[in-house]
């Protein structure tokens, strides 16, 4: 992040990181959850295999943000 930001951007910056970790930990909360149901019923449904490929997605999604973040802070710092 550039260090001529007004407090707004900051602020938004931060909620938007904050959102995304939360989003992260939920998603994986989630994908725990989902797996011990599946354990626990001994079977594996489609729209298990779906959900817990909505999980790996939207995981990489914000993986993606996080390495696309750095790489930008990391070419503004040169």
């Amino acid at each position: 992040m550039s260090k001529q930001t007004n407090p707004i951007q900051s602020s938004i910056w931060m909620a938007e990181q904050a959102i995304l970790l939360v989003i992260a930990v939920a998603t994986i909360g989630a994908t725990i959850i989902e797996l011990v149901r599946i354990f626990d019923v001994m079977t594996v449904n489609l729209s298990d295999l779906f959900l817990l490929f909505i999980y790996a997605e939207v995981l990489g999604m914000v993986g993606v943000f996080y390495s696309c973040l750095l790489y930008t802070s990391d070419a503004a710092d040169e």
